[in-house]
């Protein structure tokens, strides 16, 4: 199997894979469907074929597991749907499959589609968009849109939006750096890291206790 270019010696591709993961990717992809990663003595695969990337996807942990990187990261981000395997990945699966039946979505699709339109409208012919921050800020606009549409969470609401790139930028090179000590360093990347963590959290606890003492059903299942 064909080892991707731009390794470094003793390092190997964790500087690529945690610094340019996008550039990175993008800039292997013609090197074959799937490549080898050197990431230290774990074996690590990265797959760009897009047919066999849906079946691992799609796979829910029964044939591939999450993996080590997984495992370092789910304290962080919990064992939810994103992250868990097996016959837990498919309890969870289950019990959040009604919220999005064609039938009786349990979000406002109207509400969403004008936050792409809104998103897209405000492209202009000619500019030049960094696609990556696009998708970033409307993932998050569709997300508080979605899960997030009570009035009375607006505030909590904008916290999320306001730090989920550090937390997710900071879950990321966690995922690839060989040791833990590197977590602990006062760096400024560990220092938003940590900030945007805790408002999460807080953001987090205040929108569940709010939704669970009111009464009204906002179709959030």
């Amino acid at each position: 199997m064909p080892v991707a270019s731009g390794g470094f010696p003793l390092v190997g591709h964790r500087p690529a894979v945690a610094v340019q993961r996008l550039a990175f990717f993008e800039r292997v992809r013609s090197e074959g469907p799937v490549l080898r990663l050197r990431m230290g003595r774990t074996p690590t695969f990265l797959v760009n074929d897009h047919l066999m990337a849906r079946e691992i996807l799609g796979d829910g942990g029964d044939t591939f597991a999450r993996g080590q990187f997984f495992s370092k990261v789910r304290p962080l981000v919990g064992n939810g749907l994103g992250s868990s395997d097996g016959a837990f990945h498919l309890r969870q699966r289950r019990m959040v499959q009604p919220a999005f039946s064609h039938e009786h979505p349990g979000y406002d699709v109207d509400a969403l589609l004008g936050g792409i339109k809104a998103q897209v409208d405000s492209w202009r012919p000619g500019a030049v968009v960094d696609m990556a921050r696009e998708m970033d800020a409307l993932a998050n606009a569709l997300i508080n849109t979605a899960l997030f549409s009570s009035d009375k969470v607006t505030g909590d609401a904008d916290t999320i939006r306001d730090t989920i790139a550090d937390f997710i930028a900071g879950v990321g090179v966690r995922s690839v750096v060989p040791s833990d000590l590197v977590d602990k360093l006062p760096t400024p990347a560990n220092r938003r890291f940590i900030r945007a963590r805790d408002r999460l959290e807080e953001a987090l606890a205040s929108i569940i206790n709010r939704y669970q003492t009111d009464p009204q059903d906002h179709g959030q299942g």
